[in-house]
């Protein structure tokens, strides 16, 4: 990080918690430098918000998520991970789950830090690590009935698919 960028982040996500807070419904996807420019300066001011330059991410992809889509955005990516690390916590001992566990630590990390679903072809490593994950975490003897199986995985699907079409898409449009 360059000197003063850190400081610049923590600004950008104290400004952009205030948005979270104040429109809970988000703000559209693809909208969060039109709606970031009311709060750029709610509690620090933001020195890259300026009236020639807007900025276009808060640098945090769940804060970037959540005022995009509301503050209820975050409840299916909770529960998404805390299936995914339930599971690998109780197979810690495997090479398998331990690695799928390392990936999903990496893959949270990058979410905080840098914009891994902005482009395509981390958000498909995503969606392959998750496919990966779910398959390593579902117990091979549970025999699960076709309508089970449509009522957990097809939900989750569709939701993974358009969530991280839109997020790409609106960057894209």
């Amino acid at each position: 990080l360059k000197v003063g960028s850190a400081g610049l982040r923590i600004t950008k996500w104290k400004n952009t918690s205030a948005m979270i807070f104040k429109n809970p419904e988000g703000v559209g996807l693809g909208n969060f430098e039109f709606g970031y420019i009311p709060y750029d300066d709610f509690f620090e001011y933001d020195r890259e918000s300026t009236e020639k330059i807007v900025v276009k991410s808060p640098h945090n992809g769940y804060l970037e998520v959540m005022s995009e889509i509301g503050f209820l955005s975050i409840f299916p990516i909770l529960f998404l991970f805390y299936f995914l690390l339930h599971g690998t916590f109780q197979k810690i001992h495997n090479m398998h789950y331990l690695f799928s566990f390392s990936l999903i630590i990496y893959f949270c990390n990058q979410l905080m830090w840098a914009f891994p679903l902005e482009t395509p072809f981390l958000f498909g490593f995503f969606a392959f690590l998750l496919g990966i994950s779910l398959k390593l975490l579902i117990p091979q003897n549970i025999a699960l009935s076709t309508k089970q199986i449509k009522i957990l995985f097809i939900p989750l699907f569709i939701s993974i698919l358009l969530v991280g079409c839109f997020f790409t898409a609106s960057h894209y449009i």
